[in-house]
């Protein structure tokens, strides 16, 4: 086993990466069919619309194994929300390691288009079901 593995798992050192995709629970859990996924002729038909990713898992209101930005660490971090700041497109704020090791935190952000710009809402009630 290599050193880094080694220090991960007796907690010498903090993971401190992110999820960039969300983990379902099972093998298809949004039940895609072969028209869907992987298409025929490669040719995909999205016939889920919108329901697909994060907007799939809270229409059906299904936790997944591990959501898009999910983290672990054996630290913990403070954010003070007084400390917030927006100039222009640049937010800042700020964070404090409360824990008793030494780790980094990954601040994640989630914004989204103004509800007159006509970007579908994130949680689709009312949608039909598939």
């Amino acid at each position: 086993m290599s050193q880094a593995i080694f220090n991960l798992i007796e907690g010498v050192v903090v993971p401190s990466g992110k999820l960039p995709v969300t983990l379902p629970n099972a093998d298809n859990e949004q039940a895609m069919n072969k028209d869907q996924f992987p298409g025929i002729n490669d040719v995909s038909h999205y016939t889920e619309k919108l329901l697909f990713g994060y907007r799939w898992y809270d229409y059906h209101d299904v936790e997944p194994m591990y959501p898009f930005g999910h983290g672990l660490s054996y630290t913990t971090f403070l954010y003070d929300e007084q400390s917030i700041k927006v100039e222009g497109r640049k937010i800042s704020i700020s964070v404090e390691n409360s824990g008793k090791l030494t780790g980094k935190e990954v601040v994640q952000l989630y914004v989204g288009f103004p509800e007159d710009a006509g970007d579908p809402p994130k949680i689709l009630k009312g949608f039909e079901k598939i």
